[in-house]
């Protein structure tokens, strides 16, 4: 079996953390948890359009 140095790996586990604080994450999950409309940034969908049926059923509604 073969050894290897990973030098890289031990300076990272040495280095600062590079995450956020304890009070920034807890920002971030209130701000979600408090939200009317979450949407993902990368998936956002189309408005929906109304059904001919629906329209008509709102406009004898109104």
């Amino acid at each position: 079996m073969e050894q290897s140095c990973q030098t890289a790996f031990a300076e990272e586990m040495g280095g600062a953390a590079g995450a956020d604080s304890d009070a920034e994450i807890l920002a971030a999950v209130r701000r979600v948890l408090t939200a009317e409309d979450i949407s993902h940034p990368d998936v956002v969908e189309p408005p929906r359009k109304t059904s001919f049926v629906s329209s008509l059923l709102t406009r004898l509604r109104g």
